[in-house]
């Protein structure tokens, strides 16, 4: 029996991580195969890219998605981010040859302006420039196979991406690329960033459909199965990129940290530290040099049962452990995204950085609910089911 092919796609096999938990839930009547593009983004094997039926990178197809999906004929698409040179590329094709996308979320979306952060030098923005020449020629032969399909929206959006990048990445005036059947939300409020990022308006040719967070949600669950005492006299800070990602740079977001650090200890609370795997190296060294103690887990799973108390800046893994019913505290600066009012997350706190005092005092009075691990559907459920509807 012909079997069903789902392509699930990134530039790096890396993104595979975020989409296992969705294969378990199909069976053997589904063809699972990773795209990435490892030979020019990545060039290192990645092991996530083992639970799919098989891996391909697009440079076997003559760096060609055209070519790729003519010779595949998957079924449906699912992508995990839409920022990318890459992703518009997929989607593209894809709309181009009927074959309907996916959206499924690996981190949070909302709109926020960023601050300047770390500047890049010229020789590194140069060096970025001339190794994403190769996509936009790739894209456009790609769109001579298609008979020039889009070709004029593909030079708006390659003058944009060289000479607006930041536009291009926070708030893009050119909509090339920007088709998805369906997006699948961690909670109901990121729908308004979805169509203001793709210009969506008040479009119904896209489907909405809260799920909560693949990767997440598999780690609620998953904690169930560590067995381990919980100390309450700690505090887990779940760390984010904010100077990769721009919004501080290197010497601010230290100081961030050092009046977290301090404020708990007043309250004589251990700050236990769980780097995240884009942080620069300086604060890495920073907690080194200090002896910071740092989680040891490798599964975010197993933090969400040893610890009753979660700390941080706007990220998934915050609206994780919320979801899971512990107490979390998000904390607010300019510049940096917070979370909207969700009105079924009752463990997520949300405090400007100038209150943290209220704040941790807030965290610290708060109570685990116990139920929430059980009271809910996990996304991967969610995902498979309308993927499976939408190929029967």
């Amino acid at each position: 029996m012909k079997k069903n092919k789902i392509l699930f796609m990134d530039n790096q096999s890396g993104a595979a991580k975020f989409l296992v938990p969705l294969l378990d839930e199909f069976n053997n009547e589904y063809e699972t195969i990773f795209i990435h593009n490892d030979s020019r983004y990545l060039n290192q094997k990645n092991s996530y890219t083992k639970s799919f039926s098989k891996s391909i990178d697009i440079a076997m197809h003559s760096n060609s998605l055209h070519m790729l999906f003519n010779k595949i004929m998957p079924d449906l698409i699912v992508i995990v981010t839409i920022h990318g040179v890459f992703h518009r590329w997929v989607m593209y094709v894809a709309d181009s040859m009927g074959i309907p996308v996916f959206f499924a979320p690996h981190g949070t979306k909302l709109k926020g302006t960023g601050a300047s952060g770390e500047k890049k030098s010229l020789g590194h923005k140069a060096s970025r420039a001339l190794f994403y020449i190769s996509d936009w020629i790739y894209i456009f032969k790609d769109s001579v196979r298609m008979n020039f399909k889009g070709f004029k929206d593909i030079l708006r959006t390659f003058f944009e991406f060289y000479f607006n990048k930041s536009r291009f990445s926070d708030n893009p005036k050119t909509s090339w690329g920007f088709k998805l059947d369906t997006i699948f939300l961690n909670y109901k409020e990121e729908e308004e960033f979805f169509r203001g990022f793709m210009n969506l308006k008040n479009s119904n040719e896209t489907q909405f459909i809260v799920s909560g967070n693949l990767l997440g949600d598999s780690e609620i669950v998953n904690s169930k199965n560590f067995d381990s005492s919980i100390d309450n006299s700690k505090v887990l800070y779940v760390s984010q990129p904010l100077v990769g990602s721009g919004f501080t740079n290197i010497d601010q977001q230290i100081d961030l940290f050092q009046k977290i650090y301090a404020v708990l200890k007043k309250n004589d609370k251990q700050l236990i530290f769980r780097p995240h795997p884009r942080d620069d190296k300086s604060f890495l060294k920073y907690a080194e040099d200090n002896s910071i103690p740092i989680s040891q887990n490798l599964d975010f799973a197993e933090d969400l049962q040893k610890y009753n108390y979660f700390i941080g800046f706007f990220s998934a893994g915050l609206f994780s452990s919320s979801r899971s019913g512990k107490p979390t505290l998000s904390l607010q600066i300019e510049g940096i995204p917070k979370f909207p009012y969700i009105s079924e997350n009752k463990k997520l706190l949300q405090f400007a950085f100038e209150d943290i005092e209220m704040g941790v005092n807030a965290l610290l009075n708060s109570n685990t609910d116990e139920k929430s691990v059980h009271d809910f559907k996990p996304a991967s459920l969610i995902i498979s089911e309308t993927i499976k509807n939408a190929i029967k």
